[in-house]
């Protein structure tokens, strides 16, 4: 592990932590748990593109105190990023994972997108991504205070 966002994996019979050089250029290594028994933990995907995605944000509570995202195996720091729309996924199948999302929200209920993207099977990154898009177009209404994250459809006309 020699540069910044280098990782491996701990096993030891299930997958345990991802050590990882912090991406931030600071020289830490330190462990993302993905193991639920040992308490709050990480959900490493692993993509059908053979890329990985740790949900949700890494935000180091000590050291450099950096906030980032590992998404279809980049780093992305937040600072360095307007929103994650810029990363979104290619048009066609942006276009295919929105219609989708539209069809599993509600009208009434605000929903995150782990929890939609947990339905569908998908990338909870990437469908974060396309509610934020949609939102930007009109399309759903993100939530604010405690239901910021949460998403629901325009009320009906």
């Amino acid at each position: 592990m020699l540069a910044a966002g280098d990782a491996i994996y701990v096993e030891r019979g299930r997958l345990r932590h991802l050590l990882l050089r912090c991406p931030c250029g600071c020289d830490e290594i330190f462990p993302i748990n993905l193991d639920a028994r040992a308490g709050p933990a990480w959900r490493l995907r692993h993509n059908s593109d053979e890329s990985i995605s740790i949900f949700p944000s890494v935000w180091r509570e000590s050291g450099c105190h950096s906030h980032f995202v590992i998404w279809r195996d980049r780093i992305l720091l937040f600072g360095t990023r307007d929103s994650l729309l810029s990363t979104s996924t290619e048009a066609r199948e942006q276009r295919a994972l929105k219609r989708e999302i539209m069809r599993r929200v509600s009208h009434n209920t605000f929903t995150g997108a782990e929890q939609i993207a947990d339905s569908m099977g998908a990338d909870p990154w990437d469908v974060l991504a396309s509610c934020q898009l949609l939102e930007s177009e009109g399309e759903l209404i993100e939530g604010e205070g405690a239901n910021k994250g949460l998403f629901r459809r325009e009320s009906e006309r």
